[in-house]
């Protein structure tokens, strides 16, 4: 059974590509641009690279807004992170704008590792000690996506094993 497609204007189309036809933009575009979290009003408005560029198609990578740069290296300039941080990010699920419009990783100071306090630990294992927080159940809290102070604070719910029981 074919899914129905409606655009932000509340036209209904059969399918997807008769959507991104009727917008003259690729459905390959389109995926990629709801993919990297984009409006739909977006993905469907703003011109591909090939159809805005008509008579010299070059090389190089749009943001999240379909702005056209270069390279990745000079887009992650222009947004102020690395390019090492950019693939980190969307590696880890990222969205394409989460991961251009997030500042660089403020977790480090200078001097260490910063907490939700602003208190500067060496390590993050000297933090979770202070704290009273296994370290690896923190770890995983973080990858989670949980916030730091959450991670730090919610008690370690030991379960049985099998010599307990």
């Amino acid at each position: 059974m074919n899914k129905i497609y409606k655009d932000f204007n509340g036209n209904v189309y059969a399918n997807k590509k008769s959507m991104c036809k009727a917008h003259n933009i690729h459905t390959a575009t389109f995926d990629s641009r709801i993919r990297n979290g984009w409006t739909l009003k977006d993905a469907l408005e703003v011109p591909a690279r090939a159809l805005s560029l008509k008579i010299n198609i070059r090389r190089g990578t749009t943001d999240h807004r379909g702005r056209w740069f270069s390279s990745i290296t000079a887009m992650c300039q222009h947004y102020g992170i690395s390019r090492m941080e950019y693939y980190s990010r969307l590696r880890q699920g990222w969205s394409l704008k989460e991961t251009l419009t997030t500042p660089r990783n403020t977790k480090y100071s200078r001097r260490g590792m910063v907490d939700f306090q602003g208190l500067v630990w060496s390590s993050d294992v000297a933090m979770c000690d202070y704290y009273g927080t296994d370290y690896r159940a923190y770890k995983g809290r973080v990858k989670n996506g949980w916030p730091q102070k959450k991670a730090l604070l919610t008690p370690v719910a030991h379960r049985l094993s099998r010599m307990d029981a």
